[in-house]
């Protein structure tokens, strides 16, 4: 080979190798740089998603207990209805025999000769 007979061969080629090793820790270098601004992106997306299931995780229990709220509020009002209906069934019955009473008393009275 000629690098060692020729002094200046042999440094060009050592210059060579060591400039091609420093690019390619450079490259590297630049790979690691790349890598590590794409893993702080992706942390930074995912801690973004994560704050939001956070938020709607929140909206989502304010929504459970207004739902529950609702909820005792709609049996409260049918505990309501279920007494009304019950008063009015007893006031239909009270007429039914008020009612009845009438005519009979109606019929008495025509029996009578009170005719109106």
């Amino acid at each position: 080979m000629l690098s060692p007979k020729n002094e200046y061969i042999g440094k060009a080629v050592e210059t060579v190798y060591q400039l091609s090793q420093e690019e390619k820790i450079r490259m590297q270098c630049e790979a690691r740089e790349d890598y590590y601004r794409a893993q702080r992106g992706w942390q930074g997306m995912l801690d973004e998603q994560k704050d939001r299931l956070r938020e709607m995780d929140h909206l989502l229990a304010e929504r459970d207990v207004m739902l529950r709220a609702k909820e005792d509020m709609l049996k409260e009002k049918d505990h309501i209805l279920t007494e009304k209906d019950s008063i009015i069934q007893r006031q239909q019955e009270t007429l039914k025999v008020a009612s009845s009473k009438y005519d009979e008393l109606l019929a008495w009275a025509k029996e009578h000769g009170f005719e109106s």
